[in-house]
């Protein structure tokens, strides 16, 4: 029985790390539309140029 609740708890841990995981990448990629990074600056630039114009202010 140890062993198996032991199992249990690591698996619930798990999904807790990767659901937290993934609520981190979906905030993140809603901020993106706010925040610039440089990786994500080439990618807006293909995308939508004007909104790298909009987002220039917040890089200076």
């Amino acid at each position: 029985m140890d062993k198996s609740s032991r199992l249990v708890k690591y698996f619930l841990i798990l999904i807790t790390i990767a659901w937290g995981l993934g609520l981190i990448v979906f905030i993140m990629k809603n901020l993106d539309r706010t925040s610039i990074s440089y990786q994500n600056e080439s990618q807006k630039f293909s995308h939508a140029p004007e909104e790298l114009i909009f987002s220039f202010p917040i890089c200076h």
